[in-house]
């Protein structure tokens, strides 16, 4: 296959992938995920207890994703709720993009996996 069509594919992969992730948030979670954030850089403290819950309050609780808390909060203040749709839609598109370059395939046959890969997952 000609160099030229395979850059192409792999540039429609990948605007696919950006075009199909640029959309609202929909995770329930998110928006939690934004209040730690803001807890922890006000605070300076990783939160040791649940204190958002009604039925876990004071219960012990583990922030394992407390450094992305902090990175979407710290866009989020400075460049706001668009800037964050942008970051994870590009962050989506390189990693589809990534998964179709690793492809040991033939170049169409990749493109149609990964291009059902993004449709299922991101969806």
């Amino acid at each position: 296959m000609k160099t030229s069509l395979k850059r192409i594919l792999e540039i429609f992969a990948f605007l696919y992938a950006f075009f199909l992730a640029s959309r609202p948030l929909s995770d329930p979670d998110f928006w939690w995920h934004l209040k730690t954030g803001e807890y922890i850089l006000g605070n300076r403290a990783i939160p040791r207890v649940d204190f958002y819950s009604f039925t876990n309050a004071g219960k012990p609780w583990v922030a394992h994703e407390w450094l992305s808390e902090v990175i979407f909060y710290q866009v989020y203040s400075h460049l706001g709720f668009n800037a964050l749709i942008f970051i994870f839609a590009v962050l989506g598109a390189i990693a589809f993009w990534i998964v179709y370059r690793r492809c040991q395939s033939h170049p169409y046959i990749g493109l149609v996996a990964t291009l059902l890969g993004m449709a299922s997952i991101l969806t």
